[in-house]
């Protein structure tokens, strides 16, 4: 090996390994204030990558040493991943000043879908070095994968404030997801938060 760990530096430059990536990411939203204390948003997000993975282990010639074992007859692999990810998002918000105390109410839901797909081919025992391509090998294989996932939540909350120092929110957040089941329908998470100012204090 030349004092390299796997094979000498002639051997291992020989093996081609690549992957190639695709991704975009992009949302829009729509805010729109119908009148002064009521807010509403809408947003749609997007994030599709594409991977393309290869590894090619050539066929070696005649009298090289072996140090790949059944890999050195050529073995190819191709993997192919591709993700999807999709969020809607809504809310909306009245707020209020009564006086020395101001009220914000909100409503909101989202929904959220995951997708992953895989596609594999492997080829291997290529007949000479020059063929490189799966259809050329004499044992080709194959495989593919698909997870899909998908969340709805929704959430209410209202916060309250007194003389801008003195603040008071409870909110209450369900979410539902398909990997739940049909016996357990979402799952509920309460929130209570406080604060004071006490640098506005007199």
């Amino acid at each position: 090996t030349k004092g390299f760990r796997y094979a000498n530096p002639e051997v291992a430059a020989s093996v081609d390994s690549r992957s190639k990536v695709n991704r975009f990411t992009g949302g829009v939203g729509v805010k729109h204030m119908p009148f002064s204390w009521l807010t509403q948003q809408l947003k749609f997000g997007a994030d599709v990558g594409q991977t393309a993975n290869q590894v090619l282990f050539p066929r070696l010639a005649d009298g090289v040493v072996n140090f790949y074992g059944a890999r050195s007859t050529g073995e190819k692999t191709l993997e192919n991943l591709t993700t999807t990810f999709n969020t809607v998002d809504y809310s909306i918000t009245g707020k209020k000043d009564l006086g020395a105390i101001s009220t914000a109410t909100s409503f909101g839901a989202q929904y959220y879908r995951k997708q992953v797909s895989t596609y594999s081919e492997l080829g291997s025992n290529f007949p000479t070095s020059d063929v490189t391509t799966i259809g050329g090998a004499a044992v080709t294989t194959s495989g593919e994968d698909y997870l899909e996932n998908k969340t709805l939540r929704g959430y209410f909350q209202e916060a309250l404030g007194w003389n801008d120092r003195v603040y008071l929110t409870a909110a209450i957040r369900g979410d539902g997801n398909s990997a739940f089941g049909e016996n357990f329908k979402a799952a509920y998470y309460p929130k209570i938060s406080g604060a004071w100012v006490l640098s506005e204090e007199p």
